[in-house]
């Protein structure tokens, strides 16, 4: 699981601009739809990882990209770029 988390948070932002700490620099922006779309998936496969893996990685994938896309599509609403 740790090397799931690292990965992920590794992806998010170059090394060079994420302070040790692991806190957000000042020039990273806020962006609560890629927040709450990160926590559900990593919530999803905590979830199936602890229900001992039933099905495969790419059943997983299928049943909750319905939801990815629509949670990305209300992120692009009329305030934001």
């Amino acid at each position: 699981m740790a090397s799931v988390a690292l990965a992920a948070r590794s992806s998010l932002a170059p090394a060079e601009e994420t302070p040790p700490d692991g806190t957000p620099s000042a020039e990273t922006p806020h962006d609560p739809v890629a927040a709450f779309l990160a926590g559900a998936v990593l919530g999803t496969v905590i979830d199936w990882l602890r229900r001992d893996c039933p099905g495969t990685p790419e059943e997983i994938g299928a049943a909750i990209w319905a939801y990815a896309l629509a949670c990305a599509e209300v992120g692009e609403g009329p305030d934001r770029p």
